[in-house]
């Protein structure tokens, strides 16, 4: 398995963020031939990774989606507006990840892309779950969707689903010290598992994931 190199999709023409991100990205390093079929959407909360995810399966029949919103959702409708979402978000928690193991159990299904609404800021959890996925026959890519904390707050409250300061404060420390890490050695992100990795920021993100499900 070849390790995986940062690759910078943006919408416009600057990347997203530094200029070592933007050497990385044009140095030459090639990506996998291999499309992958699983895809691993991460970011701090608010990023606009429901946003992406939902705006790249309009477009794509194949793509099968794994979205706390799409269990935060229902419930929302089934508690009612009374009962404050930190009450609850265990659950909607538990369910993605039961969902989730779910469909990685099953493994890979010809013609279909598995694409995965994750943080994957904390670094042991990530690691598990791209090495699980590799024991059952997946092949993973890793797409993080690269937005401010101003603007993820804002998204935040779009969504209705809201962190605490504090839990938000750690997302966003964990991603700076993950951002320095990519710049400086992306190909070392757990132990080279994922078959590519790539940073794009929150209006190129719905095009990177449809690159990536096409193979292109």
């Amino acid at each position: 398995m070849a390790p995986a190199s940062l690759n910078v999709m943006s919408a416009g023409s600057a990347p997203t963020r530094d200029d070592a991100a933007a050497a990385v990205a044009s140095s030459g390093a090639a990506r996998r031939s291999t499309t992958p079929d699983l895809i691993c959407v991460g970011g701090i909360p608010g990023a606009g990774k429901t946003t992406a995810i939902r705006a790249a399966r309009r477009q794509l029949p194949e793509l099968i989606a794994i979205d706390p919103e799409d269990v935060y959702r229902p419930l929302r409708a089934a508690i009612g507006a009374a009962v404050p979402y930190r009450a609850w978000r265990w659950l909607v928690h538990g369910l993605h990840t039961a969902r989730l193991l779910g469909h990685l159990v099953m493994g890979p299904s010809s013609g279909r892309v598995l694409v995965v609404h994750e943080p994957s800021t904390r670094s042991r959890r990530r690691l598990r779950f791209v090495q699980a996925a590799r024991r059952l026959g997946w092949q993973p890519a890793l797409l993080y969707v690269d937005t401010g904390p101003e603007l993820s707050r804002t998204g935040q409250v779009e969504r209705g689903r809201v962190l605490p300061a504090a839990s938000f404060d750690r997302h966003c420390a964990r991603w700076a010290r993950l951002a320095a890490d990519l710049d400086d050695h992306p190909a070392d992100l757990d132990r080279g598992s994922w078959s590519q990795v790539l940073l794009t920021d929150r209006a190129g993100a719905a095009a990177a994931i449809r690159r990536l499900c096409r193979g292109v």
